[in-house]
């Protein structure tokens, strides 16, 4: 029972339907047996494989197990991956395997040892001598299927790869197949000799053995016969294999009297196609269906319709654009099959969907369906299977027309319920699904998803009311989508595309990003066996899903390229670039690409490439985790990845966004050192790693769960400094449906309704806030209050947030009052600075004094609050407005534990942007005005130097301060003012720091400020060094990305003149005319 529940499954996963593998299993339950399945017995002296202690003539009489399901029901690889566990497809009565089943605990690895060595010596073991009995045939055998085991690509080429041109091995697989195929060719011919000599009887006992040998060399040939080698110096066979399989059926039917199974034709017919013997192949296939042959149902794969290729290939014209007669011929076909098998109508009419979209014959299915009478008989399935023609042969247009004509979808207005309708006329009621008229057949809908973004809405520009009334791409789609959840059915990845590539032209981010966690998101009670593949055109309840139906994790995350680039998409361009690479980040985990690299950060750049070079849709993914990268203005992350990948000279979008990044790395510069997107990178991955490590914990102590908590708000906490708060909530929904919603399923908590700690209240109502979602944040925030208005001292942080919330969301004064309101040991410094800065916009600056002092007096003052106090004193008639100034200088300097000089000295480019040039210059002790220009230059170039030495970058206040001095040279008389020895006093002295600042500079933001290559341009032309700024000017102009004011460009056109430049003043004249 076990095999035959292998049996079963695998029968499932090829798409072989129920009746059909009904009726096989009827004629001889001894071919029900994969070739992997190992019975636990011992061979006897006669050679009959008897199980232990076990007398069954049913069980002695299993010499040869079923090499496969014919390559044309077979999907997956034809030999499942069940060698890798080492176990045999046949036993022989050899004395290596009795030894092995005698002595397998005592010297396990003596047999290793000696099998290793056998390998050494006959890597390709060939037949010693003639065969003499079937054991020692099924012995060659079996040495034939272990070489093929090793090939790294073993199954046979399925109509898709057919289509592609198949598969292409390397010369070293392709030597090993050849060496196989040839082997095969000796054995069978060993076969025959033996049978000849009477040593093997196929009218007596070995019957089925010699049927299932035979089903093996045409499963060999299937294997072997084709593929594109890297080298064209492989011997290729002189005689087609296509008729060495006719020769093999014709020995196997006329010579030996044996009936050629569905297997038998299968492997034939795929032997045909390789070879493009596609009349041969039909002609096999015409007689394997022949209702009058008295043969069993054929099993006919959906997905891999190999027999109905070859009708639709044969056919076919040689001009895709001319009309043909290939879907008759094909649903001539498939009327013969439900002639044998009635049950698998529905099975085969789709089959013949993917047989003549594969071979491009889309036209001719579309026409069958219109023209044939038998169109309203098949129903909704052949609707479904010629808008499959249609995908396949990428004509999604086609196969929305085809829908639409078929009046089974009917698009509403917006106000409706439901702005998708379904009818069924024309069907009657044995054609609706699920005997209800409002119920639409899930394979239809799924294939509606599929091609939904060829619908084209009327114009809203129209005068018709009902037109700016109808609903847009995505709606259609999300409705569709609804519609399958609320029925539970399964869907197809290529329908969850759709679907998401509908939003992302809609600008649809979030439902976008919905649909992703879905596929994503791994809880105990989710099931992700509702998608499946869109080939297979299965698409069943839930509940009722057989194991067949299941889409294997990996795969399904390895063909999630197109819809994952399309969520990215959505996210870039909703400007919500870290969703994008978490998103990223996520797949990477549930692949298991996890870093060899040691370390504490992530290094995100080789686990994309890893990641890469498994998905499907890759240049897709590239260009979208680009865009990301560029986003975060982490230009030359986006430029290493590009050229870690390795294969993107052909990806036009990547190569297109490299130049960008360089281009912008150039001019902009990437921050290594307090990049904001780093640091939040760096706590998305130690988030990660613990949810790895609690994952699937029942229970969590208390310690785990404020652990995860905390690390959760330092993350949420850098995405936001990072300006990505939508990611900042994603993670919060990540967190609760990884850990949360299962590890703590005996309380109600809940990351959404009720946060456990202060610091991740705030982080997560300031997150709201900078998400323009203001009052789900006073919401989150008054919530907070109703559970904890007694203890409000321990939530200083949520209070703090939720009054900037109430300012930013137009209730300032409700947040003064609440703020006065407060007892002292609820409030904090930041609670002041809020306060503080919206009675500063108000330019109430009475009560910002009056906030200032209040706040110092208790202890929460701050610098920024100090600075609003100033701008406070400065813009008011108070008296001794300068002894207050420096008194609050004196405070902040006391606090920082500085003298008031050092205080001010270091910020003193800071406290000039907030009161001006000559309160600054008071605060400096600068009292003599005409000097203060001077005293402002010394310190600029004495901060210059001091950074300069110190290898870092100059402010940019310093570096304008020194080119402003250099225009004023004539205007600072110098020559007649003493102790200023560090200020240049001459023209070259000034031209020799102008070079040394803008070599400096190369690297900073500012090198391609407009404003500031103007004020270089009036430096040097008040210096008179017009060959300088002709130097300089065309230095900047070869850059990239780089805007010139038009004011400067006459400047410079002047010098250019002046220097008799005339290839640089026609190029400046003809910028005057694009510059502003």
């Amino acid at each position: 029972m076990r095999v035959l529940r292998q049996f079963n499954k695998r029968s499932n996963n090829l798409g072989i339907s129920p009746s059909v593998a009904a009726a096989e299993s009827s004629l001889s339950a001894r071919y029900l047996y994969p070739y992997h399945v190992l019975l636990s017995s011992n061979l006897s002296d006669n050679g009959l494989i008897c199980s232990n202690n076990n007398s069954s003539a049913f069980k002695q009489r299993r010499l040869l197990h079923r090499a496969t399901h014919s390559s044309s029901i077979c999907h997956a690889p034809l030999l499942s991956k069940l060698h890798l566990s080492k176990e045999r497809y046949f036993h022989t009565n050899d004395s290596t395997d009795k030894q092995s089943h005698v002595q397998k605990n005592a010297s396990s690895n003596n047999a290793t040892h000696n099998d290793n060595q056998k390998k050494k010596k006959n890597k390709h073991p060939s037949l010693a001598g003639p065969i003499t009995s079937i054991q020692q045939a099924q012995t060659a055998m079996q040495h034939l299927l272990d070489q093929l085991d090793e090939l790294p690509t073993l199954s046979p080429p399925t109509v898709l790869m057919l289509r592609d041109g198949g598969p292409r091995w390397s010369l070293t697989e392709q030597e090993l197949r050849q060496a196989t195929l040839q082997q095969t060719h000796y054995l069978f011919d060993a076969i025959c000799q033996a049978v000849k000599q009477g040593h093997l009887k196929p009218s007596q006992k070995h019957a089925e053995e010699l049927s299932r040998l035979v089903e093996c060399v045409l499963y060999n040939y299937s294997c072997c016969c084709s593929g594109q080698s890297e080298s064209r110096n492989v011997k290729q066979a002189t005689f087609p294999l296509s008729n060495k399989c006719q020769q093999v059926l014709n020995v196997l039917n006329k010579e030996w009297n044996l009936d050629i199974q569905n297997n038998h034709y299968q492997h034939a017919i795929s032997v045909a196609n390789q070879e493009g013997n596609y009349k041969l192949a039909s002609s096999l296939f015409e007689r394997q269906i022949d209702p009058n042959a008295g043969n069993t149902p054929v099993p006919v794969a959906i997905d891999n319709p190999q027999g109905l290729y070859a009708i639709a290939m044969l056919h076919a014209p040689s001009d895709p654009s001319a009309s043909s007669t290939a879907a008759e011929h094909v649903m001539d076909a498939v009327q013969r099959l439900i002639m044998v098998s009635p049950h698998d109508q529905t099975a085969y009419v789709l089959a013949a969907g993917n047989a003549l979209g594969y071979a491009g014959r889309w036209q001719d299915h579309v026409e069958y369906w219109k023209s044939s009478f038998l169109s309203k008989q098949w129903g909704t399935p052949l609707i479904a299977a010629v808008m499959q023609a249609c995908w396949l042969c990428q004509k999604p247009d086609e196969a929305w027309n085809v829908l639409e004509e078929s009046n089974l979808l009917v698009i509403q207005s917006q106000s409706s319920p439901s702005v998708v309708a379904t009818t069924t006329p024309g069907f009657g009621g044995e054609w609706q699904y699920g005997g209800e008229r409002d119920l639409m057949d899930p394979l239809v809908r799924d294939m509606a998803m599929k091609v939904v973004n060829s619908f084209q809405p009327p114009n809203n520009n129209q005068e018709d009311d009902a037109a700016s009334n109808f609903p847009s791409v995505s709606q259609v789609a999300l409705d569709l989508y609804r519609q399958i959840q609320q029925e539970g059915t399964s869907i197809s990845l290529e329908a969850l595309t759709g679907v998401v590539q509908a939003c992302e032209r809609d600008g649809e981010w979030q439902e976008a990003l919905s649909i992703v966690w879905d596929v994503l998101e791994n809880k105990k009670e989710a099931r992700h066996f509702w998608i499946v593949s869109g080939n297979h055109l299965l698409i069943e309840d839930r509940d009722r899903m057989s194991i067949a139906s299941l889409y294997d994790t990996q795969q399904l995350h390895r063909d999630m390229g197109g819809l994952l680039a399309s969520v990215m998409r959505s996210c870039n361009v909703s400007s919500n670039f870290g969703i994008s690479l978490f998103l990223l980040s996520l797949l990477q985990n549930r692949m298991s690409l996890s870093s060899k690299n040691g370390g504490d950060a992530d290094p995100s750049n080789s686990r994309t490439t890893a990641l890469l070079a498994q998905i499907r849709d890759p240049d897709e993914v590239l260009a979208a985790s680009m865009v990301s990268l560029c986003g975060l203005r982490c230009y030359k992350d986006a430029m290493e990845l590009f050229q870690s990948y390795g294969d993107a000279s052909d990806n036009l979008s990547a190569n297109r966004i490299y130049e960008y990044a360089k281009a912008n790395d150039t001019r902009f510069g990437t921050l290594v050192l307090g990049n904001p997107w780093a640091s939040a990178q760096r706590h998305i991955w130690a988030l990660t790693q613990l949810v790895d490590t609690l994952k699937g914990r029942t229970n969590l102590h208390e310690e785990q769960r404020l652990h995860v908590i905390h690390t959760l708000a330092a993350c949420m906490n850098s995405c936001i400094n990072a300006h990505q708060p939508e990611l900042a909530l994603q993670l919060i929904r990540w967190i609760d449906g990884e850990l949360f919603q299962y590890a703590m399923s005996n309380s109600n908590f809940s990351l959404g309704t009720g946060l456990l700690t202060d610091a991740l209240a705030a982080e997560y109502i300031i997150a709201l806030r900078w998400a323009n979602d203001v009052p789900g944040a006073i919401s989150m925030f008054e919530e907070c209050l109703a559970k904890h208005q007694s203890d409000l001292s321990e939530w200083k942080m949520t209070v703090s947030a939720g009054l900037m919330a109430m300012v930013a969301g137009g209730r300032g004064d409700d947040a003064v009052k609440f703020f006065e309101a407060l007892d002292e040991e609820a409030l904090c410094t930041k609670c002041y600075t809020t306060i503080g800065r919206y009675l500063s916009e108000k330019s109430d600056w009475k009560e910002v004094i009056n906030l200032y002092r209040d706040a110092t007096a208790r202890g929460f003052s701050s610098e920024d609050l100090s600075f609003m106090a100033m701008k406070a004193v400065t813009s008011t008639r108070i008296e001794n407005r300068l002894r207050i100034l420096r008194a609050i200088v004196a405070e902040c300097a006391s606090d920082v534990g500085v003298d008031p000089q050092s205080w001010v000295t270091n910020r003193y480019w800071h406290i000039k942007r907030e009161l001006g040039f000559d309160y600054a210059r008071l605060l400096m002790w600068w009292n003599d005005p005409e000097r203060a220009t001077l005293d402002e230059l010394i310190l600029a170039i004495k901060e210059f130097d001091k950074e300069v030495s110190s290898e870092l970058r100059p402010k940019n206040d310093v570096l304008r301060a020194i080119v402003k001095g250099a225009s004023l040279l004539d205007a600072l008389h110098l020559e007649s003012v003493d102790g200023y020895e560090r200020v240049p006093k001459s023209v070259p002295q000034w031209t020799s720091l102008l070079e040394n600042v803008l070599t400096t500079i190369q690297d900073s933001p500012i090198h391609c400020d407009p404003n500031f290559i103007d004020s270089v341009v009036q430096a040097y032309k008040n210096l008179g060094c017009s060959r300088e700024c002709i130097s300089y000017i065309q230095g900047i102009i070869s850059s990239d990305f780089v805007r010139l004011r038009k004011s400067t460009l006459q400047e410079v056109l002047e010098a250019a003149r002046m220097e008799q430049e005339m290839e640089l003043s026609k190029d400046i004249e003809m910028l005057l005319n694009t510059s502003y």
